[in-house]
């Protein structure tokens, strides 16, 4: 009984250590950066700022007042941190309730273990507040699915009690839906395991189908509230033409796709081992979902998790590569797949089978996140305390052709330095007013800083056309990133240094 008492406490302390460790060890990522400037004002600017990017408000909401304990990294990140460490909770009790103890643990150690959920759970980004609100939504509706009293009312036999499993599924959707519109395609998932159900069993359905039908309703009512502001953020981002020319980053193509569905599938930071990896969880599925079928628990498993990447597919190859571009961001199909391994764990026929496919998949869990913990961030910190020390005011930055570094930048650079850096605007995700893009904005300064990530992009400005103006003054390496220092030619030789 004591041991049964700590199952839980101790999967919460598991999440808790791995989403915590070394949570500020690595320098704030360029969007990690772009979370802070958009919260940093508190809710009422938090609303203006959003509303001209492509993302809901919920999380930078929350952000806002988060960060009344302090704007450091740690704090920012911890955030996501702890909303990571409590979708363990609802992810275990959904297991259980579809399955058993045994299935729920395992379940919980897979999802808070596997390295892509804990990458998540270390930014400071809406990902991880998604993934807990969808888990909660998740739990709602197999509490619903399970219980044929939920199915035909939604209050409870207590009096005045509101059925958990409908709160939870309608309140949790809605809340995820206003964190990040890709939760839309789970949440696409658990209608078409409905609707398959409701079809099944068709007239002893039509309470359920009344039911269901009301609850994604007042889902839908709830996200209407960011209705406006979505329509908006179409116009400014998301038309062909702007994608074309301010979110090339959209424009993926069929090799990212399959990349995507490795990393989620699989176990991410493997590098060469990855495709090892991939194929024991496979195996584990497939396993899973053969047991699933043969005892007709297949729909409540299955369909959220083959829903989502299957409709983004189609999406992808018919309508427009943004809905390839998404699929990265599909972190929450580790809510019913860490179900559907810990269930080909506990229930596969042959034990040694079972025992097999946890001990590879723990070792991998292992293997991905000792890489991931080792694996550096673009020195954002550097690349600022470099620039930050050599500035004079008035100085102008020229950054990538994606301007993105300029988030990290600012960050790390502070509100006074910020100031005298010309061309390092922060006002707006879409103003480039003051940007720095052209030869002659570059050329309006004696000095000019080139910033150039490591990722192959070239810079916004070309350094050819500005070379025959100016001189490399210096040359600082860091970590893969490159920044040189421009200054209009006066004479003098350039100075190299190396980092």
């Amino acid at each position: 009984m004591v041991g049964q008492r700590l199952r839980v406490p101790t999967l919460l302390l598991m999440a808790a250590t791995l989403a915590g460790f070394h949570l500020s060890h690595k320098p704030l990522w360029n969007d990690e950066a772009f979370s802070y400037f958009v919260a940093r004002h508190g809710p009422a600017a938090t609303l203006r700022f959003i509303a001209q990017d492509t993302q809901p408000p919920l999380f930078y909401l929350i952000l806002s007042e988060w960060l009344r304990m302090g704007r450091s990294a740690l704090v920012m990140r911890s955030l996501s941190a702890a909303a990571l460490t409590l979708a363990t909770l609802p992810v275990y009790g959904a297991a259980r309730r579809l399955f058993g103890a045994r299935e729920a643990i395992l379940a919980g150690v897979f999802f808070s273990a596997t390295p892509l959920v804990v990458n998540w759970a270390q930014k400071a980004r809406p990902y991880a507040l998604q993934v807990l609100l969808l888990a909660v939504a998740y739990w709602g509706f197999v509490e619903v699915w399970r219980s044929a009293e939920a199915r035909e009312r939604w209050i409870g036999t207590g009096p005045g009690r509101v059925n958990l499993g409908w709160a939870a599924l309608t309140l949790g959707g809605a809340s995820a839906m206003l964190t990040q519109q890709p939760a839309g395609f789970f949440l696409l998932g658990l209608n078409a395991a409905a609707l398959l159900e409701i079809l099944c069993l068709g007239n002893r359905c039509l309470r359920f189908l009344v039911n269901w039908t009301l609850s994604q309703l007042l889902l839908i009512l709830i996200w209407a509230m960011w209705l406006p502001w979505f329509l908006r953020q179409i116009a400014i981002n998301l038309t062909p033409a702007e994608i074309a020319l301010r979110h090339t980053n959209f424009l993926i193509g069929d090799r990212d796709v399959l990349g995507y569905l490795q990393g989620l599938l699989g176990i991410a930071s493997l590098w060469r081992a990855a495709p090892l990896f991939l194929l024991v969880q496979l195996t584990g599925a497939t396993i899973g979902a053969a047991m699933l079928f043969r005892r007709r628990q297949a729909a409540p498993v299955l369909i959220p998790l083959l829903a989502p990447p299957l409709v983004a597919i189609a999406g992808f190859l018919l309508i427009h590569p943004i809905f390839g571009y998404v699929i990265g961001e599909f972190v929450f199909l580790w809510i019913p797949y860490a179900i559907l391994l810990g269930y080909a764990v506990a229930r596969a026929p042959w034990r040694p089978v079972g025992v097999t496919l946890a001990a590879l998949i723990f070792l991998g869990d292992a293997w991905g996140l000792h890489n991931y913990y080792a694996t550096p961030n673009l020195p954002t910190a550097a690349v600022a305390d470099v620039i930050g020390a050599g500035m004079k005011p008035g100085d102008g930055v020229i950054l990538a052709q994606n301007v993105a570094f300029r988030w990290a930048l600012a960050y790390y650079l502070g509100p006074v330095r910020r100031k005298e850096l010309v061309g390092l605007n922060v006002s707006a995700e879409w103003d480039y007013d003051r940007l720095i893009r052209s030869t002659a904005a570059a050329l309006r300064q004696r000095r000019d800083w080139v910033i150039l990530p490591g990722d192959g992009q070239p810079p916004a400005v070309s350094l050819a056309a500005l070379t025959r103006r100016m001189r490399t003054e210096r040359v600082v390496h860091i970590a893969g990133s490159e920044v040189r220092l421009l200054v209009a030619r006066s004479g003098g030789r350039p100075a190299s240094l190396k980092r």
